[in-house]
């Protein structure tokens, strides 16, 4: 009896040693390559209309605001496009790939700061038509979703401006419709999260700045000051990005 069990015990561990050698020489899966995030501020100096659109007086050059420094603070992003390549899921062409940003991690991104990669998420081999790449901004308990800082020049001096954006009880979402992606050989991407400042600020006039309330010298933007600007500058959270994508793709 004791010489069955030993050779049953014997078998099992020859048993386990196969299946993990098995295991060792099964070749990762290939297929998928990596897909980056990055944010890429546009248009940092922007100039200011002295009115509002569709009036008679359209004159640029009378004011400036050139932001200087900001950050966001990110909930999540995602890809989401239309895979036409029929080798990669022929029964359902749509392809959303999620990044590891999840509630309630906030990840906060130096807007200024030079190749800053946002975490790699994997993407099917393929071409990705009608391509967005959504970012959900969320306020830290202590910071705002996103904020500017920079400098207003107009005719009466230059003042310290601020901007602070807050999704308050909506979600803020940034929307980046970017072109064609294909995928193939390369190993790793990158999507470029392009932040134009100038559409951004579309609306705000020279007559907005001068007549804002300062604060300790400054004109701070935010849910409680200078409350109309802010309203002007919500208007355009979802139409002052675009995406593009690493050379070469």
């Amino acid at each position: 009896m004791k010489a069955q069990v030993l050779k049953i015990g014997v078998l099992l561990m020859l048993l386990a040693v196969i299946i993990s050698c098995s295991k060792k020489n099964t070749p990762a899966p290939v297929s998928n390559k990596k897909l980056s995030y990055q944010f890429k501020v546009l248009n940092a100096n922007v100039a200011l209309s002295s009115s509002t659109p569709g009036s008679n007086t359209t004159a640029l050059g009378t004011g400036s605001i050139n932001w200087q420094s900001g950050f966001a603070n990110i909930l999540s992003i995602s890809f989401i496009g239309n895979n036409i390549d029929n080798n990669v899921n022929p029964n359902d062409t749509t392809i959303d790939t999620n990044d590891s940003f999840v509630e309630p991690s906030i990840y906060k991104v130096d807007l200024f700061g030079s190749n800053q990669l946002l975490g790699n998420v994997d993407i099917a081999k393929g071409t990705y038509h009608d391509a967005e790449i959504k970012v959900e901004l969320k306020s830290s308990a202590t910071e705002p979703a996103l904020y500017l800082k920079g400098v207003y020049a107009s005719a009466n001096g230059n003042v310290p401006i601020e901007l602070s954006l807050s999704e308050g009880g909506e979600q803020m979402e940034v929307i980046a419709t970017a072109k064609n992606l294909t995928v193939s050989s390369k190993d790793s991407y990158v999507a470029f999260i392009n932040m134009h400042l100038d559409k951004l600020m579309a609306g705000v006039t020279t007559g907005d700045l001068d007549a804002a309330t300062l604060s300790n010298g400054s004109i701070l933007i935010d849910q409680s000051n200078n409350t109309s600007i802010y309203d002007k500058i919500m208007a355009n959270i979802n139409g002052f990005s675009d995406g593009d994508y690493n050379a070469d793709n």
